[in-house]
Parts: C-alpha cells; sequence; structure tokens
C-alpha cells in the first residue's frame, strides 16, 4: 500500500513538472510569434518608407526643368519635413503612380502609431494633398528624420541652413520595448543622390 502511495506522489510531482514545463513552452511561443509579428510588420513599414524615397520624382521635374535648382537645398525638391506637434512629417512627391501620373505621400507619427496617406496620382502641379491615411505600424513612441550633410555628418531635421545638400537621409523609429525597458530604436538609411 505504501508503495503504491509512494508511486502515486511520484506521478503527481512529474505531471506538476510537466504541466508547468509545458506551460513556459507555450507561453515561449507565444512570446517569440508576437516579435516576430512585430519584426515583420516594422520590415514591411522601413521598405514601403524606402520605396517611396526610391521612387521620388527627380529635381528637374520640380524645378520646371532646370537642371540645378537657384536656391540650394538640403533636401530634394520632391522630399520636405513638416514640423508637427508628434515629431517629423515627411512629404514625398513620388511617380510615377499607376497611370503615370505623380503622387504624393505623407508619412507621420499619430500618438502612438506611424501613419501613411497616399494622394490620388495628378499629372499637374499642385497634387492632391493626402487624406487621413492608415496606421501601419503601432507602438512607435518617437519618430525623427536625419540628413546626412557632407563635413557635417547628421543633422537633425527640419533644418533652415539651405546651403548644403544632403547626400543620405535617415528614418529613425523608436519602439515601445515590449519589457518595461528603454524603447527600441531602429534606423533605415537612404542615399540621396
Amino acid at each position: 500500500m505504501i508503495e503504491v502511495l509512494v508511486a502515486v506522489a511520484l506521478l503527481a510531482i512529474v505531471s506538476v513538472l510537466s504541466w508547468r514545463g509545458l506551460d513556459s513552452v507555450v507561453r515561449t511561443r507565444d512570446h517569440v510569434q508576437r516579435d516576430a509579428d512585430r519584426d515583420d510588420a516594422l520590415l514591411r513599414v522601413l521598405g514601403q518608407l524606402q520605396l517611396d524615397m526610391q521612387m521620388r520624382a527627380p529635381d528637374t521635374v520640380l524645378d520646371g526643368g532646370a537642371a540645378e535648382s537657384v536656391v540650394k537645398r538640403t533636401l530634394p525638391a520632391a522630399l520636405r519635413i513638416d514640423p508637427t506637434p508628434g515629431g517629423p512629417a515627411l512629404d514625398i512627391v513620388r511617380g510615377p503612380a499607376p497611370g503615370g501620373r505623380w503622387q504624393r505621400v505623407r508619412w507621420w507619427r499619430d500618438g502612438h502609431a506611424l501613419r501613411r496617406a497616399a494622394a490620388a496620382g495628378g499629372d499637374a502641379f499642385p497634387l492632391p494633398q493626402p487624406g487621413a491615411g492608415a496606421d501601419l505600424l503601432d507602438g512607435v513612441v518617437g519618430f525623427g528624420i536625419q540628413a546626412w550633410i557632407p563635413e557635417r555628418g547628421w543633422t537633425a531635421l527640419p533644418e533652415d541652413d539651405a546651403g548644403s545638400a544632403a547626400t543620405g537621409l535617415a528614418i529613425v523609429l523608436s519602439m515601445a520595448s515590449p519589457a518595461a525597458g528603454p524603447p527600441q530604436v531602429y534606423r533605415r538609411v537612404v542615399a540621396l543622390p
């Protein structure tokens, strides 16, 4: 009888340990899946942002066909940075959109979401303004844009100095950490030829 009680007690201990191990594996799997989904969304957003900048309109289109702009700008004519309460907003004139028309796209942070809005395509300036857009990424606590200016390094935008043209642009996203730690910072750098 004692042997049976010892066997039952051992089986109970083994089953409790097995249950805790299985629960830990399931929680770890859920955590890894959440992180993978978040990383996928982040990569899609950064890829779309880079594609929008690579498809930007050439300066000759926006400067009335002139090969060189009279006023030197930090950014190409197709890119504009507007200060907003949630951080900078990036406006891009890109094209051609479907149908061979130019399109205005806007990226900005609204609360804890990164938003993108695209206007209908147009073939004459001024182009239509983007609408309300859609949330593409949640958990964003910071959105910044920096320009690489030769001999000066990375400079936060918008900038008043219009003397030197930027040769690169960095999009900096700060994401809330899943654990209660400091924000995670992601950066995508795009060359500006």
